[in-house]
């Protein structure tokens, strides 16, 4: 199987984290040219972002609809664009923004009616609010928040991002279902300042290698 960086970094031939290269057949004549995604589950796996998810991203983005019936995108797509659109999503969806390892896990904080979008780190413990960096990404943001919001499952595949650990030394697996209920915001909740002892006294030291940005060579 062919593979790349997950950084889009190529040259850097030591890279541990990898997913596998797009391969997509375009079919179709005229107005109903599509592209086959042959190999989605394999890169939906090396994400772990559910392939519904990346799909649409990839549609969204690139100005096409998405087909799930049989997991394609409507219009001509080559393996360059997809590479181009999925380092991106990369960057800001799965890679920790504090110590720039892919091994994120979302979730919903906040009230029904406006969510907000956290990813959590297996490898430093952070966790971090979504934030846009331009139109694409909050898309990108927008299509997680409503397959979150629907009960769709993200599953976390061995091998790449297996675990998270509670601040109290217990772990659990990070699969199946992650979608979860929500609270309207209360008075209490939103005036107090006292820190949280769990979530906070849990949190790894990060080195400072580990704290360098996957993508300073882009």
């Amino acid at each position: 199987m062919s593979t790349m960086n997950m950084n889009g970094n190529d040259n850097d031939t030591n890279y541990r984290y990898k997913m596998p290269v797009f391969k997509v057949t375009v079919a179709g004549k005229g107005n109903g040219v599509y592209t086959i995604f042959n190999n989605i589950d394999d890169i939906s796996k090396a994400l772990n972002h559910p392939v519904e998810v990346i799909m649409k991203y990839l549609a969204s983005v690139s100005g096409s609809s998405y087909i799930q019936a049989r997991e394609t995108i409507t219009g001509p797509h080559n393996p360059a664009e997809l590479k181009e659109f999925i380092m991106e999503y990369n960057k800001h969806l799965v890679f920790c923004s504090k110590c720039g390892i892919p091994e994120t896990v979302p979730s919903l904080s906040g009230n029904k009616k406006n969510p907000k979008l956290e990813f959590s780190c297996s490898a430093c413990k952070n966790i971090t609010e979504a934030k846009s960096a331009n139109k694409r990404i909050d898309k990108g943001i927008d299509i997680i928040v409503k397959y979150l919001k629907a009960g769709g499952e993200w599953k976390v595949h061995k091998g790449t991002c297996v675990k998270q650990t509670k601040a109290s030394g217990d772990s659990f697996e990070t699969s199946g279902d992650l979608s979860q209920e929500f609270e309207e915001p209360n008075e209490t909740s939103a005036d107090s300042n006292e820190p949280n002892e769990e979530s906070s006294g849990g949190l790894a030291q990060v080195s400072a290698e580990e704290e360098s940005n996957p993508f300073d060579f882009i």
